[in-house]
């Protein structure tokens, strides 16, 4: 059985002007996750609510955070790393966010 691809919504690339905040801190076995490369807000079709992602450089999940909204999610974007709305590529209109 194969895990099912999310759609994506939004995608923003993290630039040196995206320092974390430290206000939040991610760990995957313990250990924490470093600073992704790109965000992306997704939503899966059999789901309700969307993932805010966290890529590493080769494009692989390295964690994600669950919201009840797209705004939500873009909030949580820049609480932890000061991502403003304008910068995130639209991939597709989210429904109902």
């Amino acid at each position: 059985m194969f895990a099912m691809e999310p759609l994506v919504l939004e995608e923003v690339k993290l630039t040196a002007s995206h320092a974390p905040t430290g206000e939040t801190r991610h760990l995957v076995g313990g250990s924490p996750v470093g600073k992704p490369s790109t965000l992306r807000i997704a939503r899966y079709a059999t789901g309700s609510g969307y993932y805010l992602l966290y890529l590493d450089e080769d494009g692989q999940e390295q964690t994600d955070t669950y919201h009840a909204s797209v705004a939500d999610a873009r909030r949580q974007a820049a609480f932890e790393f000061g991502v403003e709305e304008h910068e995130s590529v639209l991939h597709r209109e989210p429904s109902g966010s």
